[in-house]
């Protein structure tokens, strides 16, 4: 309900404003590899990834969007 894990922790990063001026960086293929890890992963590449997507698409669309089924090729269709 709350969609994947990197977009619940993310949230929360971006919520709590934490991590926001890291000069952490991720490239599209490492940003895709978070996103398909189902396993529990590093919060500095959540905070990065939904940071990522809220500038491309905003917030509300993208909280929105989380729970679909198809949650993640709606993210590539967005960004393509």
């Amino acid at each position: 309900m709350m969609g994947p894990i990197w977009f619940y922790e993310g949230f929360a990063i971006f919520a709590a404003d934490q991590l926001k001026k890291s000069e952490f960086k991720l490239n599209s293929k490492e940003i895709w590899e978070t996103i398909e890890n189902t396993e529990r992963g590093s919060y500095i590449k959540y905070g990065f990834v939904f940071r990522y997507f809220v500038d491309k698409i905003g917030l509300k669309k993208l909280i929105s969007k989380s729970s679909d089924k198809d949650f993640h090729k709606w993210l590539k269709q967005q960004i393509n």
